[in-house]
């Protein structure tokens, strides 16, 4: 068992030279030599006299070989004159709460369960140096090896699986069902020969398996082997340790399954947008057929149809683009040509063509905004879903201003106007409604871009509580550095 470092001290002159020592320190950190006096401190431990007037944490490995942590703290004593004549440099041993922090923190640095275990046991082999360490993993009623320390190739060979049981002869599987800590010498008859065989090659006699459970239920086993028993307090601070283990790997486990189940929602959408696609283009391609043969009386049907299909087809290229909208990279972006590709697009259109509709940009001046390629389809998402509420002969007018460090981009319809969506803030996530539709994926998608680029939206009555004749949708963007 790791033994604690303590009662350790020293005094240093102004020169960082020792000029007494305790006993302990002298064992502790003589290095070989009887005594610590005479030698610099820098030599003992590099880099600690400047540091410690501020209090440090220092890796240190004992005569066993085995890895502390410790803090030390200097305290310093003047002359009348304000002269520094010595400083008292005191340690204490930290080496546990600096082990369960190192584990806490792996949670950030790792990202899957082997990767966190791997180092966890890695960290507990040079605190208490145990022959032999290891970690298995619960899963569907089996624990599984995930990683191990000072295993051999036939040690992991006998130790891959293990049924949690009553009944199971390995340690680790009867510790995990009676959810108890086991410890068990090594000997004839009480292990298979072949781990028999092994276990004295490695110079091993006594097994441990301490499960890894909360109140969740059980996460695996952690197994380690000893020369000699260990005792009552060395598994307490071993429970204590695989606690925290436990803590990090659910947190571990957790985000693994979400990052899983999103891949994998994923896979779905990009199979039903595929799947949807292609059947649409199907349909399209008879309907264009029927729509070459149909009557008078039939054509607005089919003309009805032709435009559901059509509208389901962007609906679809709207969501594949808003997922991928996070990767796409900021930069400077022209807004005159973004609004100029995304009008020229609308102008085609079948509803902006049926509707005669008038879309005014006489006052846009060429402004360098911080967004990316997608401004285009924001800008023409925000125009399709006003074309949807603007009755015959309807007007949209664009301009753009630059105000302080903003570029905005305005733009008022002839109407009627949206409305709150029920229920909701007004300028939310989805800021707003038709008079005659349910949320649009448009304006979600506007809203939702405009907020990546780290700008806003407000949307307010063209002429103050007059609802019918349309709205004023204001957007405000970062102007480039070049801009402003």
């Amino acid at each position: 068992m790791i033994e604690e470092i303590s009662g350790t001290k020293c005094v240093v002159d102004p020169g960082g030279r020792v000029v007494w020592a305790s006993y302990e320190f002298d064992r502790w950190f003589s290095r070989g030599s009887k005594k610590a006096v005479g030698k610099s401190i820098e030599s003992l431990f590099p880099g600690l006299y400047k540091e410690c007037p501020k209090g440090v944490v220092i890796p240190h490995i004992d005569y066993k070989g085995l890895k502390h942590f410790l803090e030390a703290r200097c305290e310093t004593t003047y002359d009348e004159n304000g002269k520094e004549i010595s400083s008292l440099i005191s340690f204490k041993d930290v080496t546990l709460l600096q082990v369960l922090l190192n584990i806490s923190v792996l949670t950030m640095s790792t990202t899957t369960p082997v990767a966190l275990l791997d180092q966890a046991i890695g960290a507990i082999s040079d605190t208490f140096g145990y022959r032999t360490i290891a970690t298995m993993l619960y899963k569907d009623g089996y624990l599984e090896l995930a990683v191990s320390r000072g295993y051999s190739p036939r040690l992991q060979t006998l130790f891959t699986r293990q049924k949690v049981s009553s009944e199971e002869r390995g340690l680790a599987g009867r510790s995990a069902y009676t959810s108890t800590v086991i410890t068990k010498e090594i000997k004839e008859g009480t292990v298979s020969p072949k781990l028999l065989e092994e276990s004295r090659r490695l110079d091993i006699h006594w097994a441990t398996t301490i499960p890894l459970t909360d109140r969740n239920g059980l996460l695996g086993v952690l197994a380690f082997s000893t020369s000699a028993p260990p005792d009552t307090d060395e598994i307490d601070l071993l429970k204590t340790v695989c606690n925290q283990i436990t803590v990090s790997l659910r947190k571990i486990i957790f985000e693994e399954a979400l990052v899983n189940a999103r891949n994998e929602l994923e896979l779905y959408v990009d199979l039903m947008c595929h799947d949807i696609t292609n059947a649409i283009q199907i349909s399209l391609g008879y309907m264009e057929l029927v729509e070459s043969d149909a009557s008078t009386t039939n054509y607005g049907y089919v003309n009805c149809s032709m435009n559901a299909l059509h509208k389901i087809n962007r609906l679809i290229g709207t969501v594949r683009t808003l997922r991928n909208a996070p990767n796409v990279k900021i930069k400077d972006v022209s807004l005159k040509n973004a609004i100029d590709s995304a009008v020229s697009v609308l102008k085609c259109s079948r509803s902006a063509e049926e509707k005669e509709l008038s879309i005014i940009t006489d006052n846009i001046t060429d402004i360098k905004v911080r967004a990316n390629t997608l401004l285009k389809d924001v800008i023409y998402n925000l125009l399709e879903s006003t074309v949807r509420r603007i009755r015959f002969h309807g007007s949209i007018w664009i301009r753009t201003e630059q105000k302080d460090h903003a570029c905005l981009l305005i733009l008022e319809d002839s109407g009627p106007g949206m409305i709150e969506a029920p229920g909701t803030k007004p300028h939310t996530d989805v800021p707003a409604v038709s008079l005659h539709e349910t949320p649009s994926i448009n304006m979600y998608f506007v809203f939702s871009i405009v907020k990546n680029y780290g700008g806003s939206m407000i949307i307010e009555d063209r002429i103050p509580g007059e609802l019918e004749h349309g709205n004023r949708v204001i957007i405000s963007l970062k102007c480039s550095e070049s801009a402003s």
